[in-house]
């Protein structure tokens, strides 16, 4: 009978460590199932900047900007392309150096664009016109000045700015051309374009 006992008091005390082995593995699951929730919250968070890194560098390899200036005094025909051939910035646009030559800038990536044109003549009545796929979208106008209040043209110059938003498409084609005869100084006759959506 003692036997009996000690075997059944062994059998409980085994019972009570069994018992004690499960609490034990089963504090250690729910502290395995917080590590892990905390773990995924965390990967989830790295993902989610992640993603937005990913779009910041889509945004920044998107980009598209060109400012360019006249780069010495002309005297223009009416309706030739005024040449921007002093390029100060240039991102994203992978024909820089053909829009130095010709005055075309072609639209590397579809999006809203920015447009500024500045323009410093001493031309009497001086205009410029925007031209979008070779058709006029825009005018600029320069000044209306008295001819008879000068006799040095270049020591009465003025300037005139336009800025306006167009929606270009890839390959389309953007220039500015004299709206008449007219002489074009390099300070400040300046093209910026850029996108901005």
């Amino acid at each position: 009978m003692k036997t009996l006992q000690q075997d059944l008091l062994q059998v409980n005390m085994t019972q009570q460590a069994r018992g004690q082995d499960f609490l034990a593995l089963y504090n250690m699951t729910l502290y395995l199932r917080s590590v892990s929730e905390a773990q995924a919250h965390r990967i989830n968070g790295l993902s989610l900047q992640l993603d937005k890194n990913q779009q910041q560098i889509g945004n920044i390899s998107n980009a598209v900007s060109l400012t360019a200036c006249a780069s010495s005094y002309k005297s223009l025909p009416a309706h030739s392309v005024i040449l921007f051939s002093n390029i100060k910035t240039s991102i994203g646009v992978p024909d820089a150096s053909s829009f130095k030559t010709n005055g075309i800038f072609r639209c590397p990536s579809a999006g809203l664009y920015l447009i500024t044109v500045t323009m410093t003549s001493g031309t009497f009545d001086a205009g410029f016109f925007v031209y979008i796929n070779y058709k006029i979208k825009f005018n600029g106008f320069v000044a209306k000045h008295s001819p008879t209040d000068y006799t040095d043209f270049q020591n009465f110059e003025h300037t005139g700015t336009i800025s306006v938003t167009a929606r270009l498409e890839v390959n389309d084609t953007m220039n500015v051309q004299a709206a008449r005869n007219i002489s074009i100084s390099a300070w400040n006759s300046c093209l910026s374009i850029t996108k901005i959506k």
